[in-house]
């Protein structure tokens, strides 16, 4: 394979190409890329690829597969122990290095694209922008700003010790306050409106999952952003506040947590894409929590496993209801969170009875659909940005292979990264 390329038009012939059109894999298969973008795709016997206006990169024992999703992460944290310090008291500069460093770690890791489920102070959007320019390398981002919240609720950092109030929250109580914070997250350049359906899994202190939002408050944040051709995602870990997101017409339900069949129901007829997150309970399970005490730390493990088992059974239950499954890890999103291994998330929904072309599919195409993006990238095929990624060995054989960053080549846009 070639290290360099010299000229704008290149080809690339691997062994298997999964193109993210279809579950199957296809071989003697050349890519032609020129100027970021997929020019065509051809059959290796019925194209001349000797020509020296053509580079051509070689790679018979990988796999070329589109650039992956993540469609939940959070730039701003890289799952420090202490998170919950940082976004209420880091500097604002601070928050937006620190969130560079973590989405390039992403892009290494073979995701070209990422949304920002919330972040601090918008540095996301600045990063976005920032990127955008070619200022800095990263993967492309669609970002929602803050989250809105209830007040004292799971978005809001104001109760955090030494926490700068002054900061715009996105606090509401009442459906025009909602209303009013979503427009202003659209002003700020957010892409999609995040909502705080519910409280965290643990609690924190009050009902595991209980309902924050109520209904009301999320039909007027979601008809203001579906007014401006955006979409909305609901943080929702209890029953109450979920069936209340479906209502309301979330567009996706993050994490769902203790769903039941007729919230499953619910989600299937109406379309509303499932992004279940399965690692943060896996990393809670096997590294622990924001706890120095070996005892708490002991029994939050054990609480782990025990929600785990029950957002299992969620996840087997939208599978098997036939709700549309995304891929999202969460990234940042909680303690020991690390960026840069968002591939354990396709490891676990493959081990949790995803079949593995279903898993990437969930990581490309179907991302794609629900980020609103799929005429852009998410599939390999002609007229899509040149967003690749060539993976050694086969992941629908083996899909634990995309963690090992060793293993892959990222391009990104036409570019070896």
């Amino acid at each position: 394979m070639k290290d360099i390329l010299t000229n704008d038009t290149f080809a690339i012939l691997p062994g298997k190409l999964f193109t993210g059109s279809d579950k199957k894999i296809k071989t003697d298969k050349a890519v032609i890329i020129e100027e970021k973008k997929i020019k065509d795709i051809v059959d290796t016997e019925d194209k001349d690829l000797s020509s020296k206006d053509i580079d051509v990169l070689k790679a018979p024992q990988k796999t070329l597969i589109p650039g992956l999703i993540d469609a939940h992460v959070h730039t701003y944290s890289n799952g420090e122990e202490k998170r919950g310090e940082y976004p209420a008291k880091a500097l604002t500069g601070y928050l937006a290095l620190r969130s560079f460093v973590n989405a390039r770690e992403d892009l290494r890791a073979g995701f070209t694209f990422i949304r920002d489920c919330s972040s601090r102070r918008y540095v996301d959007v600045a990063l976005k922008k920032a990127i955008e320019t070619g200022e800095l390398q990263g993967p492309k981002l669609m970002v929602s700003g803050h989250g809105l919240s209830m007040t004292g609720g799971h978005g809001d950092v104001s109760q955090f010790p030494n926490a700068d109030i002054n900061e715009d929250l996105a606090v509401c109580d009442t459906p025009g306050e909602a209303r009013k914070q979503a427009r202003r997250q659209l002003k700020m350049g957010a892409d999609f409106i995040k909502l705080h359906a519910t409280g965290g899994s643990f609690g924190n202190g009050a009902k595991p999952g209980a309902q924050q939002l109520t209904q009301k408050e999320m039909e007027a944040a979601i008809e203001e952003a579906h007014k401006a051709g955006k979409k909305a995602a609901a943080h929702a870990m209890g029953t109450e506040g979920m069936k209340a997101a479906v209502k309301a017409g979330v567009d996706s339900i993050e994490h769902g947590f203790w769903m039941t069949e007729e919230i499953a129901e619910m989600m299937r007829d109406k379309g509303t894409v499932f992004v279940p997150t399965l690692t943060p309970l896996y990393r809670n399970k096997t590294r622990g929590g924001y706890y120095d005490d070996e005892k708490v730390q002991k029994e939050f493990k054990s609480k782990a496993a025990e929600i785990r088992e029950a957002h299992l059974k969620s996840f087997n239950l939208a599978l098997n209801k036939g709700v549309t499954i995304a891929c999202g890890s969460d990234s940042g999103g909680g303690p020991l969170l690390r960026h840069g291994e968002n591939a354990i998330e396709l490891k676990l929904m493959s081990e949790a009875d995803m079949d593995n072309s279903e898993v990437l599919l969930s990581a490309t195409k179907v991302n794609a659909e629900l980020l609103g993006i799929e005429s852009k990238v998410g599939q390999i095929k002609e007229g899509m940005l040149a967003d690749l990624l060539l993976v050694e060995g086969n992941p629908l054989d083996d899909i634990s292979i995309l963690q090992d960053c060793d293993r892959l080549q990222v391009i990104k846009e036409g570019t070896l990264i």
